[in-house]
């Protein structure tokens, strides 16, 4: 005989707020390590093919302005003026190939290293970090959660996930007369 306690959904509940704590505390230290807000960004393109290619997660790593170089390879925020115009998204990674410095402001001049260079430049505040390694493959995974597929699913498995955890102790509730009428 199994002289063990048994798990309860409401065990296996902590353990999952647990788990996912311990995700988040990581992911901010190693967004602190790497000097960025966002450590991680999804390649959506070819445009920096051979270098990049659609669906590698690239890693970033902050950078001063002053030390971005031309040749660096960049996340930057389009402006919205050129999203609009050109169809562009809200972050793109293209590389640097002019860097322009007016008094105390620097701005960029970028492109894809398969296209044509962007038809806007850049601020330093719009630049959110540097290239500093890239893990092949791996993007196409946040590209997905990001969609609305990927968000519908997020969901749905958190329901799924909620009602097989939690479920159970709610059924043997009801039977006990706990909950609901007696």
């Amino acid at each position: 005989m199994d002289t063990r306690p048994k798990r309860t959904a409401r065990r296996h509940g902590l353990d999952l707020v647990v788990f996912f704590l311990l995700l988040a505390g990581g992911y901010l230290a190693f967004s602190t390590l790497m000097g960025v807000t966002t450590p991680f960004a999804a390649v959506a393109s070819n445009s920096m093919q051979p270098a990049l290619t659609r669906g590698d997660l690239v890693i970033l790593k902050g950078v001063p302005p002053a030390d971005v170089r031309p040749g660096d390879i960049v996340v930057l925020s389009v402006p919205s003026a050129f999203q609009k115009e050109f169809g562009y998204p809200g972050n793109i990674i293209h590389r640097v190939t002019t860097v322009s410095v007016s008094g105390s402001s620097v701005s960029f001049q970028t492109k894809g290293d398969a296209t044509n260079p962007d038809p806007f430049q850049v601020s330093s505040a719009d630049v959110k970090g540097r290239y500093a390694a890239k893990i092949p493959g791996l993007g196409f995974l946040l590209l997905y959660f990001r969609s609305p597929q990927g968000l519908f699913f997020l969901v749905f498995a958190t329901v799924i996930i909620s009602v097989y955890l939690f479920g159970q102790d709610a059924l043997s509730g009801v039977r006990k007369g706990i909950l609901g009428p007696a």
